[in-house]
């Protein structure tokens, strides 16, 4: 291969575009050489190691992000706060010289409109129209799905934020590309669950939203209740975006209940707590969905009718006892002029993951990235994260948090921090994983 050949050959992302994997492979095996531009023994480059952009190794002057969320509809205030997060770690890591020296991070937006179709679409169209280096962001699992898939034809890194389902990282729709900083629902459900019935008794009543996630964590939760000796004496089942709970409360009140698993996310839960404390109804209750501007939208005045309302796990809140947390919620409050919560985090902590993952990696290329990133420990506000080898899975520290009630001027629930747990306890041994990447 001559001087020339090399500086004429195309980038790799767009060959993909165009021809797919399979048939790129073979125009682009031709330039990976080791003179300037490619895996780099020779002038090119910064000593040869970073000129080369995605084929042979390095990484290109700009790495654009495609964060793909519902920036409107039901769940578009979670995509607003992902974009929040993930823009003040990238502005963090541009400003530092510690990660990245050589690399700017920029963001482009996709809404997906927590839409599988529209996800998709909106994601070729930030390939073909702005010319992304990778991909983040899925809160439902269903758009998280059609993503990864097509992350993975377009041989490009796709992470994770919210989307929560076991089988996008541990199950049998993993993808090499594909990785998870944030838990996924059984992660979360088992600890509920054995927390949970060694706390408040052996009998369980369920309730969750009748689709892929509530469904999910019906079936962690119950496996953990099982680990702890408990059994679920009864469960329900309420339609996504359900407002009407009187029945269900009722429900609940004459079963034989020690406590009760209310798995219910969105507005469902400002609707329940407020139709709960209605009906007078105050049995220990856990929750790993229940973010602090839920029960802030609910108000102090009933926040204070429930004496034991636990979020088990706790994923995220302001009130970790870190010093990377005490420095994440400065930084926030100073540039949004609010404290960062749930999905703002794990946006930060994605966005963490991807600046200081690529700073080890120095590539874009999934299949040379692996080597870099399974295994990789970086430190997010919640603590210290490692993303497994065998399933991309993160498990980051758990918290067990009281919530206490709300402060209405900020318009959030205020908690206090019960135990730290260690997530990987609750996370299936990678000997027993089914993801085969």
């Amino acid at each position: 291969m001559t001087e020339n050949d090399r500086l004429e050959c195309p980038k790799r992302r767009n060959v993909l575009k165009t021809l797919g994997v399979g048939g790129a492979a073979s125009l682009l095996a031709g330039c990976a050489g080791n003179g300037n531009g490619g895996n780099g023994n020779g002038n090119g480059g910064n000593g040869g190691g970073n000129g080369g952009g995605n084929g042979g190794g390095g990484l290109p002057d700009t790495v654009t992000v495609g964060l793909l969320a519902p920036l409107s509809g039901a769940y578009g205030f979670a995509g607003e706060f992902q974009d929040q997060g993930l823009r003040l770690a990238f502005n963090e890591i541009n400003e530092s010289d510690d990660v990245l020296p050589d690399t700017t991070l920029e963001v482009v937006n996709g809404d997906t409109e927590t839409d599988p179709d529209t996800g998709l679409s909106e994601a070729r169209r930030l390939v073909q129209q702005e010319d992304i280096d990778l991909m983040a962001g899925a809160t439902s699992s269903s758009v998280a799905s059609v993503l990864s898939e097509y992350a993975t034809s377009q041989g490009m890194l796709f992470s994770l934020i919210q989307a929560a389902d076991r089988a996008l990282t541990t199950g049998e729709d993993c993808r090499m590309t594909t990785y998870r900083p944030n838990p996924h629902t059984h992660q979360a459900g088992i600890l509920a669950g054995e927390w949970c019935t060694e706390q408040f008794g052996d009998q369980a009543f369920v309730l969750y939203q009748d689709y892929s996630y509530g469904q999910a964590t019906r079936d962690g939760v119950g496996i953990g209740i099982e680990r702890a000796g408990g059994e679920i004496v009864d469960e329900a089942a309420v339609p996504l975006g359900n407002q009407q709970f009187q029945s269900v409360i009722d429900q609940i009140q004459s079963s034989d209940a020690d406590w009760l698993l209310f798995g219910i996310t969105g507005s469902g839960s400002t609707a329940f707590l407020t139709q709960a404390a209605n009906r007078g109804f105050d049995m220990p209750m856990g929750n790993q969905s229940l973010p602090a501007y839920a029960t802030g939208e609910v108000g102090s005045d009933i926040m204070s009718q429930f004496s034991e309302l636990y979020r088990t796990p706790c994923l995220y809140t302001r009130e970790i006892d870190t010093e990377q947390n005490a420095q994440h919620v400065e930084a926030f409050q100073n540039e949004y002029g609010h404290p960062p919560n749930y999905s703002s985090e794990t946006g930060y902590m994605v966005g963490r993951f991807l600046g200081e993952g690529l700073n080890e990696a120095q590539t874009l290329d999934p299949a040379e990235a692996r080597s870099a990133l399974e295994g990789f420990s970086f430190e997010s506000a919640r603590g210290e994260n490692t993303i497994r080898e065998c399933d991309h899975q993160g498990i980051p520290p758990f918290y067990i948090a009281r919530v206490t009630g709300a402060d209405d001027d900020l318009g959030l629930g205020t908690h206090e921090i019960i135990e730290q747990v260690d997530s990987a306890d609750y996370t299936t041994p990678c000997e027993d994983v089914e993801c085969q990447m």
